[in-house]
């Protein structure tokens, strides 16, 4: 997924809302550091990852969180799948 972002030069309508309105941002650690995640449902988890804080699988299928830095590209490669739980216990 990536996020849209016009060029500063392009007004954007009102009506539309930032491309991260649907997703939650949360401030975690003892930094400071802002992350924005989303949850992914079972039926749209159509791939296993591995998650960064068990390192064990999530399988297809498995509720999860994406998540990654804000302010970071948002590209696929800084995205990381967390199971829920997992998630909670280390941000919250």
């Amino acid at each position: 997924m990536r996020l849209w972002q016009p060029a500063s030069s392009v007004a954007r309508p009102a009506r539309v809302s930032s491309p991260t309105a649907s997703l939650s941002v949360m401030s975690v650690g003892h930094d400071g550091d802002d992350w924005v995640m989303q949850p992914v449902s079972g039926q749209a988890a159509r791939k296993s990852y591995i998650c960064p804080s068990c390192n064990q699988d999530i399988a297809a299928g498995t509720p999860h969180i994406v998540a990654w830095q804000e302010g970071w590209s948002s590209g696929v490669e800084d995205r990381r799948h967390w199971h829920t739980a997992c998630w909670r216990r280390t941000h919250g």
